[in-house]
């Protein structure tokens, strides 16, 4: 285990394992008390993103997905690729031909781990669209079912299916006519500053 630690705490694993530890504990913390919240200001991250990608000439999908994400993916794939380099053949090296080596080896090292690292998160990219996320959802027209006791001029809540999914909304009807639990409804309209929808029963 020593042995281990020391390689990872060494030139020249370290150049790839001191990066992977800063941004796993970066992560973490915004991850527990939301760090990075208006941290970017109007900056387009974005943009910033998907310049360093074209520059370098890597895979357009890594641009889909946050910077430090990315990068943290990346140098933990080049700290384990250059630890085995490290202790199965530099090890057996010596002087001018291992430091040579060594130099030449990491950024081939880094940038094949940034390649392997846009497969990796190709399954992830879909869930970092900001178009996607935060897509306007239309439900007028659409059947749902009540899941409240009742709906009432104040409040309601219906269920509908959209795309597979059960989504639940906040409702109110303008009628007399009563509307309980299991009762189906079509969605009329939307009221944008109570952020809630009018139902009629059917």
């Amino acid at each position: 285990m020593g042995e281990f630690w020391h390689h990872l705490t060494s030139y020249p694993v370290v150049l790839f394992s001191l990066p992977f530890a800063i941004l796993a504990v970066v992560m973490l913390l915004d991850l527990l008390f939301d760090l990075s919240d208006g941290g970017l200001g109007d900056t387009d991250a974005g943009q910033v993103e998907a310049s360093w990608v074209t520059n370098f000439y890597l895979p357009p999908i890594l641009s889909k997905v946050p910077l430090p994400v990315a990068l943290c993916i990346a140098f933990f794939l080049a700290m384990v690729a250059m630890f085995y380099i490290e202790t199965e053949l530099l090890s057996l090296l010596g002087g001018l031909l291992r430091h040579g080596l060594t130099v030449g080896l990491l950024p081939i090292v880094l940038y094949l781990s940034l390649l392997a690292t846009s497969w990796l998160v190709k399954p992830l990219a879909p869930l970092f669209d900001h178009n996607n996320s935060f897509a306007a959802m239309e439900f007028e027209g659409m059947r749902g079912q009540v899941r409240s006791n009742e709906v009432s001029d104040e409040f309601g809540e219906v269920v509908i299916v959209k795309d597979g999914n059960e989504v639940q909304l906040d409702v109110f009807q303008q009628g007399s006519l009563p509307i309980a639990y299991g009762d189906e409804v079509v969605i009329l309209a939307k009221d944008a500053a109570k952020n809630r929808y009018l139902v009629s029963k059917i």
